[in-house]
């Protein structure tokens, strides 16, 4: 089994899918696994032996450490103590060749922790605090607007969504990232952590670069060209120290 095959949750937009229905039973039904992988496939187009969303990426694996502090936020078993984890770095999107320079499209990372026993939990991240919809029916809708072709279709679908344009406008007031090792990563969810005594937070997680963001400006994204993310990751994990190939991940809370 390849890694990318053992991420089951790599994409947000798979991540989304909180119905189990494999279709739209009736109108007013938020739509299903099938229906988004068969939107995204004609949006971006369906690619043999690719994956329908976040083609493009390459796999990691590692450790999670959490703090000594990190139980009084959660009893989960991933923060009570060092586990395995696997990780794939990603451009968003359903295009296989999409291009890492383009500032709009942002970078995801998503993390699978082994609990042991076959039992595991997925944690999915992208590089900004915002995600493009809001609902599953939301992005359906955009894919449906973008696979149409049709420029009115998605210039009404933003009149009608107007959150939809946050994530884009965050992106491109922003460095293109210089590395998938130099960005922040936002969780797409947020999360209700318990602890052993049954205090609930609200929280979303983020992660960090230990050596901070790293970014291109236009003109020396330009001159990186199209497909640089994947080499630059590999050739920095070569010359790393264990010590820096690390990232902290903090819960912020939601409010």
């Amino acid at each position: 089994m390849s890694c990318a095959s053992r991420i089951a949750a790599a994409t947000v937009a798979l991540a989304l899918l909180s119905s189990t229905s494999n279709f739209i039973s009736d109108a007013s039904a938020e739509p299903g696994p099938a229906d988004l992988v068969d939107a995204l496939n004609k949006a971006f187009g369906k690619y043999p032996h690719k994956r329908a969303a976040h083609p493009k990426g390459l796999c990691v694996s590692g450790d999670f450490k959490p703090t000594e502090n990190a139980p009084e936020l959660t009893k989960a078993p991933q923060f009570a103590k060092t586990v395995p984890v696997i990780g794939r770095f990603s451009l968003a999107g359903g295009n296989p060749e999409a291009p890492d320079n383009d500032k709009g499209n942002p970078k995801g990372l998503a993390l699978r922790f082994d609990l042991g026993d076959g039992a595991n939990t997925d944690l999915v991240m992208i590089s900004a605090p915002v995600f493009v919809a809001n609902t599953p029916q939301s992005f359906f809708d955009l894919l449906t607007a973008k696979a149409s072709g049709d420029a009115d279709k998605v210039k009404a679908y933003f009149a009608a969504h107007p959150e939809s344009k946050n994530q884009g406008t965050w992106l491109k007031e922003r460095l293109v990232p210089a590395s998938y090792a130099g960005v922040n990563y936002w969780g797409v969810h947020a999360f209700t952590l318990t602890n052993a005594d049954g205090k609930e937070t609200l929280a979303k997680f983020k992660l960090l670069p230990l050596a901070g963001e790293d970014g291109l400006t236009d003109e020396q994204a330009e001159a990186k060209g199209p497909d640089f993310l994947a080499g630059e990751f590999k050739a920095r994990l070569e010359k790393a120290r264990p010590s820096s190939r690390s990232w902290p991940l903090s819960a912020r809370m939601a409010t």
